[in-house]
């Protein structure tokens, strides 16, 4: 009887501590989720004309990569300097070059985690997470050695950065250059993301109605975009 006893009581302990660290726990399994089910993917095609491209255009001498850039201008240049850099370090190999946009994935997924949860709630919270981790568009494109997963990760943190300074209650001019670094970033990722910069401008009349201090700081943060 005792026995039972003291096992009941470490069961309701261990029950009251995973209820305690419920946020932290919920946390830790959409991140492991998505890092493992991106691995499990990330062979499941050959590399394909425009990764190819990227690939190139890492092994090719910076200054020569940065003229094609500025040469023919289809593309933003951040990701591809980033992976100029990576390449030389990590090589090109299908699952090397596709590992740094599953880093970019599960970053998302922290990013959309934390937001869910500061503006609604935690179910919300997993809600969101749930879904982008099951989207197979999601999946597809945060497997390609192209900019997408980046740009999809820091469009993520221009939403937090952006909600938060609707939110605020005093003057934060670290979230303003951060929204405005945050941005420019994402502009540089790929060239259609001004698309969300444009939503956030037209949102801002109806969000800070009756707050011009906040409508101002937002404009400074585009400044620092621009």
């Amino acid at each position: 009887m005792r026995l039972i006893f003291l096992a009941v009581t470490y069961l309701f302990q261990s029950a009251s501590v995973l209820y305690k660290h419920r946020v932290k726990i919920l946390f830790a399994i959409v991140i492991i989720a998505n890092f493992w089910q991106k691995l499990y993917y990330i062979n499941y095609h050959s590399v394909w004309v425009d990764e190819a491209f990227t690939l190139w255009m890492g092994l090719r001498p910076f200054k020569d990569a940065w003229q094609t850039l500025t040469t023919f201008g289809g593309d933003a240049p951040l990701y591809f300097i980033i992976m100029n850099l990576y390449v030389k370090v990590f090589g090109v190999g299908n699952f090397a070059a596709r590992f740094l946009s599953i880093l970019f994935s599960t970053a998302t997924v922290g990013i959309l985690f934390f937001t869910g949860k500061k503006f609604v709630n935690t179910l919300f919270a997993v809600s969101v997470c749930v879904l982008y981790i099951t989207s197979s568009f999601f999946l597809h494109y945060s497997l390609e050695i192209r900019p997408y997963a980046l740009a999809i990760l820091l469009a993520s943190l221009s939403i937090y950065f952006y909600l938060s300074h609707y939110k605020q209650t005093s003057k934060n001019a670290l979230l303003i250059i951060a929204l405005g670094v945050c941005n420019a970033l994402m502009f540089y990722t790929h060239f259609l993301s001004f698309l969300l910069i444009v939503v956030e401008i037209f949102a801002a009349p109806i969000l800070f109605i009756g707050n011009f201090e906040k409508y101002k700081r937002l404009f400074y943060s585009l400044l620092v975009a621009g």
